[in-house]
Formats: structure tokens, sequence, C-alpha cells
């Protein structure tokens, strides 16, 4: 097993925006690096400490990996209601710049998205050459089923006729009472077609999401592939947003740990070019 160390660092973006993160390097000189992109109000841990736990598993398999809070989340201060998909863009190329400077040795980048953190992922990965693949996990990839006109009790608890006909006065919208949404983002979210990014993927692209989510309809991923062979949609029965069981909130059952390994298992792969496409 790889030895590996790890440290907190910063990065700045394009836009001038500073982004704190966690680099993991291990104990020689790595050719291939994983960036995790987190979803909406989490953060570089993801939830239940998910990408802690795969940043571990990927040193022990000779893998950097660099997880950092976007803009607006985290200890990367930024107005909430400012942010915009752009925005978040520009931090996944920051990071990859980061892993380019650091990794004299690199010639093979994963980009692992999660929920909110997929798009991104999948706008970036077709203009950055050092990413060979991409891995979506419960991945946001239509806007307008995820939150406008939103099906599962938690979004529209959010999204109602009321607070978006509010937004051109207020200039934002609360999100579970605490979030704040600006009319930035609110108008991207009516225009972007994430789906259709990663129908046109040109690297391989793998999606694993669960037929019981309760956050991000599954509905949104089964679809996904269209008809890329490129892309890999992966639906698992019984388990919700995240990797946990729908009955085991707290991710401690022996189903939801297998969630766990199976995610870790198909990063690791992808990250060691195992994924039959190279």
């Amino acid at each position: 097993m790889s030895t590996f160390s790890e440290k907190p660092i910063t990065m700045r973006t394009a836009d001038d925006v500073t982004l704190a993160g966690t680099l993991v390097v291990t104990g020689k000189s790595s050719a291939s690096a994983v960036v995790m992109l987190h979803g909406i109000n989490a953060d570089r841990h993801e939830h239940l400490g998910l990408y802690d736990h795969l940043a571990e598993r990927l040193a022990g398999r000779g893998t950097a990996s660099l997880r950092f809070d976007f803009r607006a989340h985290g200890e990367s201060a930024y107005p909430q209601e400012e942010m915009t998909i752009a925005g978040l863009c520009l931090d996944v190329k920051a990071a990859i710049r980061t892993m380019i400077d650091r990794l004299p040795d690199l010639s093979r980048l994963t980009l692992l998205g999660t929920s909110f953190g997929a798009a991104p992922a999948a706008y970036t990965a077709g203009t950055e050459p050092l990413v060979k693949n991409v891995l979506l996990f419960a991945p946001v990839l239509d806007y307008v089923l995820t939150f406008l006109r939103p099906t599962t009790e938690w979004a529209k608890a959010s999204f109602t006729p009321q607070t978006l006909a509010a937004v051109p006065e207020t200039g934002h919208l609360l999100l579970d009472g605490e979030r704040r949404l600006g009319a930035k983002l609110l108008t991207e979210m009516e225009i972007l077609h994430p789906a259709d990014a990663v129908r046109a993927a040109r690297v391989p692209t793998v999606v694993i999401h669960g037929d019981s989510d309760s956050m991000v309809p599954a509905v949104q991923s089964r679809g996904a592939a269209g008809a890329n062979p490129l892309v890999d949609v992966r639906i698992v029965p019984g388990m919700d947003h995240g990797y946990m069981d729908v009955s085991d909130p707290d991710g401690v059952s022996a189903r939801s740990l297998e969630n766990r390994t199976m995610i870790g298992d198909s990063l690791v792969s992808l990250a060691l070019g195992k994924d039959g496409h190279d």
C-alpha cells in the first residue's frame, strides 16, 4: 500500500476567487489523479465524509486527489447569491491547473462530480485534454426537473410559485431556508441542460444513480447515455441520494457500505485506466 500525505491548500480562479482544498499526494510521483466536486450545501468532505474515504482509497492505489470547497461553500468565501454554474466551472478549471502544476508526471485526470457538482464536471471535461474520464454520482442533470418544477418533496418546499415569482424583487431564492440562490443561477437553470453535455461526452463517463433517490430523481440519469457508447449508466436498486440505502440515512448498514465500496471500486478503475476504454 502506498504511503501518502494530505495537506490544505488554496487556489485562485480566473475570476480571482480563492478556493480552499485538500491535496493528497502519494509517496511516489503520481501519473493519475482525481478531482472531486461536491454537491450544493455540501463541502469538500461530501455527505458522511464520502470524499475523505475515497481520497484514502485512491491514495492506497498510488493515485493523488484534490477535494475542494466550491465558491460560496465551506471555507471558500463568496456571496451565495452570486454563485453561477459558469463560476463553478471556473473553480473546476482552477483545480485542474493546480493538479497540473503540483504533479509534474500527471498524465491522467478523472473528475468525480456528485449531485450539483456533476454538471460542472460534465461541462468541463471536454475542454481539458488531461481529463480522461468522468464519474457522475447521483447527478443533477435536469435543473428544471430537480429545482424549477420539482417532483420531490425536498425541492417542492423551496421552489414554490411564490418564491420563484419573488426573485425579480428579492434577487434570490432560499434553498432549505438558508442558501441564497441568485437570479443569475436560476436563469442558468432555465437555459442549461447538463444531460445534453453527458450525451455529447467525448471521454468515458460513468453515471451512478440510486433508483430510490429522494432528492434528485433518477429518471434524469436513465436516458443520459443516449446513443453515446462512451456513457455507462448504472442504476442502483434501493439507493437514496448519496450511497445510503433508502432505509439507512446514517449510511452504516451492510447495504450502504456495499454501495460505498462499489462507488470506490468504480472510481479507482477509472482513475487507473481500467474502465475498458483505454
